[in-house]
């Protein structure tokens, strides 16, 4: 799956996240964001 909003390792790098939790946050906002725009598309 392509990234759609690729963000640079440093973006959370103030929060100090483990690679796995940023990974596993950036696929739960992919998923929101595909909900949100298959919400959108209906009539």
């Amino acid at each position: 799956m392509k990234k759609r909003f690729p963000l640079p390792r440093g973006a959370f790098a103030s929060m100090s996240m483990p690679v796995e939790q940023q990974d596993a946050l950036e696929a739960l906002a992919e998923q929101q964001l595909a909900l949100a725009e298959l919400q959108l598309d209906q009539p």
